[in-house]
C-alpha cells in the first residue's frame, strides 16, 4: 500500500471517528430527553397509583368499619338474647330459692329453740367452770404461800450449810494446828525423827 493510500484510509478512519462522535452526541441528547420524560411519566404514574392506593385504603376502611359496626350489632344481639335467657333462668332460680328460704327459716326457727336449750345448759357449765376456778384459785394461793415458805427454809437451809462450811475450815485448821504440837512432841525436841 502506498503513503496516499494510507492517507486517505486514515482520514477516512477519522471521518468515521469524528462522525460517530458526532452521532453519539446525538444519542447523549436524545437518553437525557428521554430519561427526562421517563422520570416525568414515572411521577405521574407514581402519583395517580398513590391517589388510587389511598382511595382503595379508605373504602377497605369504610367497609372494615361498616362490618365491625354489623359484628358489634350481632354480638349486642347474641348479649340480648342471653341476657333474657338469663333473666328467665334467674327468675325461675329466684322461685326456687324462695321455697328453700321458708324452708330454711322454718330450720333456723327449729335451731334457734335448740340453741336456746343449749345456752342455758352453757350457762349452767360456765357456774360451775367458775366455781371450780375459785377453788382452783384459792389453791393456788396456798401453793404459792407454801412455795414461799420452802424458799425461806432453802435460804436458811443455805446460810447453816455455809456457816458449817466455815466451822468445818476453822476446825481443819485447829486439827492441823494440833497435828503439828502431836508431831513435834513426838519426834522429840530437836524436831527430828526418833531412831527406831
Amino acid at each position: 500500500m502506498t503513503l496516499e493510500e494510507a492517507d486517505k484510509k486514515i482520514e477516512f478512519i477519522l471521518q468515521m471517528q469524528a462522525q460517530f462522535e458526532a452521532n453519539i452526541g446525538k444519542l447523549r441528547d436524545s437518553q437525557a430527553t428521554l430519561t427526562a420524560s421517563v422520570v416525568d411519566i414515572a411521577g405521574v404514574l407514581r402519583e395517580s397509583v398513590r391517589i388510587t392506593d389511598e382511595r382503595f385504603t379508605r373504602l377497605a376502611d369504610a367497609q372494615q368499619a361498616a362490618d365491625d359496626r354489623m359484628s358489634r350489632f350481632d354480638d349486642q344481639m347474641i348479649r340480648l338474647a342471653d341476657a333474657q335467657q338469663a333473666a328467665d333462668d334467674r327468675m325461675s332460680r329466684f322461685d326456687d330459692q324462695m321455697i328453700r328460704l321458708a324452708d330454711a327459716q322454718q330450720a333456723a326457727d327449729d335451731r334457734m329453740s335448740r340453741f336456746d336449750d343449749q345456752m342455758i345448759r352453757l350457762a349452767d357449765a360456765q357456774q360451775a367452770a367458775d366455781d371450780r376456778m375459785s377453788r382452783f384459785d384459792d389453791r393456788m394461793i396456798r401453793l404459792g404461800e407454801a412455795q414461799r415458805a420452802a424458799d425461806e427454809r432453802q435460804t436458811r437451809l443455805d446460810t447453816i450449810m455455809s456457816e458449817l462450811a466455815e466451822a468445818g475450815k476453822a476446825t481443819d485448821d485447829r486439827l492441823n494446828a494440833l497435828i503439828n504440837v502431836v508431831e513435834r512432841h513426838i519426834t522429840g525436841p530437836d524436831h527430828s525423827p526418833q531412831s527406831q
